[in-house]
């Protein structure tokens, strides 16, 4: 039950390979595994509810 907990609440994506471009409102993600990368408009990033 342990390890299912912390698979649960371990992050989907990692912060370390997204990069926010402020000028075009932007969130680039790059995948660890030679994918391209993913552009997304900032309003469109998912993101956790308040």
């Amino acid at each position: 039950m342990e390890n299912l907990a912390r698979y649960i609440i371990r992050a989907s994506f990692s912060q370390e390979r997204m990069t926010y471009v402020k000028e075009e409102s932007r969130v680039v993600y790059e995948s660890k595994d030679a994918k391209p990368q993913k552009v997304f408009d900032a309003l469109e990033w998912p993101c956790p509810v308040k």
